[in-house]
């Protein structure tokens, strides 16, 4: 008998789970996160390197974080991937 596929699980599904579960204040890692960038965010950098991952602005929002390592290829495509 072959098994169910898996379900699609949603973004705010993870994050209730990381918050509500796990007992992550997802609200202070946001917080974390905005006091991080505030300062490039306010100089108009499209993104900053801070303690090993680049956080990647657009329009004044923080839209993702990544790996400080990752090829400029790797990041191109992982952006381009955020856009759709």
């Amino acid at each position: 008998m072959s098994r169910p596929p898996l379900p699609i699980v949603t973004d705010h599904a993870v994050l209730r789970e990381v918050e509500r579960v796990h007992g992550i204040d997802v609200e202070a890692v946001r917080l974390h996160i905005a006091h991080r960038v505030r300062h490039a965010v306010a100089a108009g950098a499209a993104g900053l390197i801070s303690e090993g991952h680049r956080y990647i602005f657009r329009g004044g929002k923080v839209v993702t974080v990544l790996p400080g390592e990752r090829s400029s290829d790797a990041e191109a495509r992982q952006m381009e991937a955020d856009r759709d």
